[in-house]
């Protein structure tokens, strides 16, 4: 996924069961802050809610997904306690498009040192 880029930060968001797992929408994503009707949701889940009359409450944690800069592809949301799970999560699940420091070579640069 080398075009993919991990976009990691710390928000508020709410968590669904579905027919599809545990689905995160980001509170950010529906402009509402405070607890909602899972009906309020039904537009941003892949799957059905296993309880239709379920209230979701915000939460708070670190957001994570893979995004394609300039594209509309990205993965799905997940949440996590702190932000390195995060980061771990996602090189766990899609990879690490780092190069290795031998295989850069000359192309390797120190981005703290002025030019």
């Amino acid at each position: 996924m080398s075009f993919m880029k991990p976009q990691v930060y710390k928000g508020t968001y709410f968590e669904v069961d579905t027919t599809e797992g545990l689905q995160v929408v980001p509170t950010d994503v529906i402009g509402r802050t405070m607890n909602v009707h899972v009906e309020a949701l039904l537009n941003y889940l892949e799957g059905r809610p296993l309880d239709d009359e379920q209230m979701c409450e915000v939460q708070e944690g670190w957001l994570a997904r893979m995004s394609a800069p300039g594209y509309l592809d990205c993965t799905p949301w997940s949440a996590h306690a702190s932000e390195s799970d995060a980061h771990q999560f996602l090189e766990q699940q899609y990879g690490s498009d780092e190069a290795p420091e031998e295989a850069q070579g000359d192309r390797a640069v120190d981005e703290t040192r002025p030019s």
